[in-house]
């Protein structure tokens, strides 16, 4: 029994992340979930150790199968099987990130012993619902203990929910300087200007504002959150600049489109001493994309090798960019072809270069040396090659590459409303199906006065089509529009883009 109940929580393991017995990728025809099977059920008997429930566990967190979760939950019940911190905490996180609360919050009441990770795990899956009052309150409680004085992984679930600061303060949220800079730097989700306000007067209030650290996560939040003037004035405050927050600043300015402002500010602080880094070379290239300034990327690229500066994937990966955009792309497969390893950035830069230049021919051609690293369908589509784009999708399925969902999202009165594509709640809603930015604009357009900007955010690329609405919408509606993706700003007013639809 025990080597049965071990191997049925394997088979579980395996299952629900889709690998076969030597740990290869099962196809999508084999997999069935094992749990749902009587037989795997039956298994499940009281000879099962901690190792095979958490393996159990951690597959049912990755597919997010609470129906599975809760099976392997009764399973250790019935075998009267007492999980230790560890694998408690394992279960609350289960059920918190499967959306069910109050299981979480049932298995997280009944543990003899927490650890910081146990109240973290809570904490975080109260804040990414409606359930911010619950949030709070278990704060309050947490500050109680002895131990927790600085517990950043919970200030940022509790910001990342828009939870007033002032409450936190209330509740003993009083961080030093490391803590406040690991939670400023943390904060990647989208926050509001009210919020951004608010923390910014924590720094304040806490005299870390000068402080080098808090400093440079500072203005990176600002530039992050299109106030490059805020971000500039946070620059000019600090005591002292080194290579972090110029390099912020910079990126800051790239990010936003001012390239020219960016290449102009990394002159002067260059000509001031500035140490550089493969970071700082990034953003400079990034601004130098945006410009298509072929003659200064050629500099820059010959300074990067002057100075032997380690050739990070990054860096190349930033440089095939810049002369894809600079219409060289004989220079970037060069690069390219030269490199050792490669990341799935690298292949994406290649392929988008190709199909920025309409050569959707040699994306295709390409694309069975990058069947599990590269999602060319979007590419293939802006080449305007539509049939292909089906062929390469079926050869994705049929090679089991998974392509990340689009998501959109806005804030509003505190909320984050999140767009997935292909998100259909009525039937009007095929036509914007695929496009969650186009999801997210008319829902900005339905819930906010006029005169007002729609901000968005996308963690993909925008692309051609949806650029083409905002801009539409900004015209017929006189809207501003401000979308933010995964690798700059897009400001559409009055029908046009202040980038010179360029990205």
């Amino acid at each position: 029994m025990p080597a049965q109940a071990a191997d049925a929580l394997m088979l579980v393991a395996r299952g629900l992340r889709r690998l076969d017995a030597e740990g290869h990728r099962l196809e999508r025809q084999a997999f069935v979930p094992p749990l749902r099977a009587a037989s795997g059920l039956a298994l499940l008997g009281a000879g099962a150790r901690f190792h095979d429930y958490d393996a159990a566990i951690t597959a049912c967190i990755e597919r997010k199968a609470l129906r599975e979760g809760q099976q392997v939950h009764a399973c250790m019940i019935t075998a009267r099987y007492r999980p230790q911190v560890y694998l408690a905490t394992r279960l609350v996180t289960m059920y918190a990130q499967c959306g069910a609360l109050e299981d979480a919050r049932n298995v997280f009441d009944r543990m003899p012993e927490r650890s910081v990770v146990s109240w973290s795990a809570m904490i975080f899956g109260y804040s990414q619902t409606e359930w911010r009052v619950e949030a709070f309150e278990l704060f309050i409680e947490m500050r109680r203990a002895e131990y927790y004085q600085h517990n950043s992984a919970c200030y940022i679930s509790l910001m990342s929910s828009q939870v007033d600061i002032q409450l936190l303060q209330f509740g003993g949220f009083n961080p030093n300087e490391f803590t406040l800079a690991t939670v400023l730097t943390s904060c990647s989700d989208p926050l509001s200007i009210k919020q951004i306000e608010q923390v910014h007067s924590l720094v304040v209030k806490t005299n870390f504002e000068s402080h080098m650290f808090v400093g440079s996560s500072l203005l990176d939040m600002y530039a992050k959150s299109e106030n490059i003037q805020e971000a500039q004035r946070v620059f000019d405050m600090l005591p002292e600049r080194d290579v972090v927050s110029c390099t912020a600043i910079i990126s800051g300015y790239a990010q936003q489109g001012l390239d020219e402002e960016a290449l102009n500010l990394f002159r002067q602080l260059y000509s001031e001493g500035m140490q550089c880094n493969h970071v700082t070379f990034m953003a400079l290239v990034t601004a130098l994309s945006g410009l298509a300034s072929l003659e200064y990327g050629k500099q820059v690229h010959a300074q990067i090798l002057r100075k032997e500066l380690p050739f990070f994937i990054a860096v190349q990966n930033s440089l095939i960019d810049m002369y894809s955009k600079c219409g060289k792309l004989l220079y970037s497969r060069r690069i390219f072809d030269s490199m050792p390893e490669r990341s799935v950035v690298s292949w994406n830069a290649m392929l988008m270069g190709y199909g920025r230049h309409g050569l959707g021919h040699e994306v295709v051609r390409i694309f069975k040396n990058l069947r599990k690293e590269a999602k060319p369908d979007s590419l293939t589509a802006a080449s305007g090659m539509w049939k292909d784009v089906f062929r390469v999708r079926k050869l994705m399925f049929e090679s089991t590459v998974t392509k990340e969902p689009g998501q959109s999202w806005i804030i509003l009165d505190k909320a984050i409303h999140t767009f997935l594509s292909s998100d259909q709640f009525h039937p009007k809603e095929r036509m914007l199906l695929g496009h969650s930015e186009k999801l997210a604009i008319t829902f900005g357009l339905m819930n906010t006065p006029p005169g007002l900007t729609i901000r968005i955010m996308k963690n993909l690329c925008i692309c051609v089509d949806c650029h083409n609405f905002a801009k539409f919408v900004s015209k017929v509606y006189g809207r501003e529009i401000s979308l933010r993706d995964k690798n700059r700003f897009h400001l559409l007013t009055h029908g046009n883009c202040t980038f010179g639809d360029y990205w």
